[in-house]
């Protein structure tokens, strides 16, 4: 996945509308986010993961309280990211749980999570998805990754990378064969070698078989010469059963 452009209102650090344009890195696929404490480094990587799985990028950071402390009552909480994955560009828009000021009156009104997907296709938009359950599950068949193993390969903020280096090789394993595709030829190794012991079964039977003919030629049947029992047993393997 390549992310193409992150937006962000209201969003943990930001106050107001941040917009970041990864394609001004050309074709550059490495790049650092640095700046200085409490810059709003973390809160980048808390947006990606935010709009694609509807979390933050840090596990113990509740999505409802997303909303930065310093937004104003008409601005709603967002992030937008358009990202291309399999030379197909998708954008999402997504916001928080929040809680902001009522229009009218006294008190606080809640507004719900919600999310919106579509395939960008020659500039225009189509609608892949309109309500939170939806998105997830096709950002689920789209990315191929939870959020959890997200976490651990794609985007690893300041102070985790222990959590990676330390993770059951077993788990890595599994998420290296879905994030490199590699599980279908898992599967076909899989099916090979199940057909492997068929074959192997079935040569035992043929063997088996092919002994008990042995044990029955009377070779020193004198009144047959060897030539002729040579053929009868030649007859006789023509009709064991074909394994190969």
């Amino acid at each position: 996945m390549r992310p193409l452009k992150l937006s962000m209102t209201a969003f943990l650090a930001y106050k107001e509308r941040e917009e970041i344009d990864f394609t001004k890195l050309g074709n550059e696929r490495i790049f650092v986010i640095s700046g200085k404490t409490g810059a709003g480094k973390s809160t980048i990587f808390d947006a990606i993961s935010f709009a694609l799985f509807g979390t933050a990028n840090l596990a113990d950071r509740d999505s409802a309280t997303l909303r930065s402390d310093f937004a104003t009552a008409s601005e709603l909480t967002t992030v937008e990211l358009t990202f291309k994955i399999h030379d197909k560009i998708y954008w999402i828009k997504r916001s928080p749980k929040q809680e902001v000021p009522k229009a009218r009156g006294e008190g606080m009104r809640t507004i719900p999570h919600k999310a919106e997907l579509y395939e960008i296709r020659r500039g225009e938009e189509k609608l892949l998805a309109s309500s939170v359950q939806e998105v997830e599950q096709q950002l689920k068949e789209i990315i191929q990754l939870n959020v959890d193993q997200f976490r651990q390969i794609l985007m690893i903020p300041q102070g985790e990378f222990r959590e990676l280096l330390v993770s059951d090789s077993k788990k890595k394993e599994q998420i290296l064969q879905r994030l490199a595709h590699t599980i279908y030829y898992k599967r076909v190794e899989e099916r090979l070698i199940e057909k492997q012991k068929e074959l192997e079964e079935k040569a035992g039977h043929a063997e088996a078989e092919l002994a008990k003919i042995l044990e029955r030629v009377e070779l020193n049947d004198t009144s047959k010469t060897l030539a002729e029992n040579l053929a009868e047993l030649e007859e006789k393997r023509k009709h064991l059963p074909k394994f190969i």
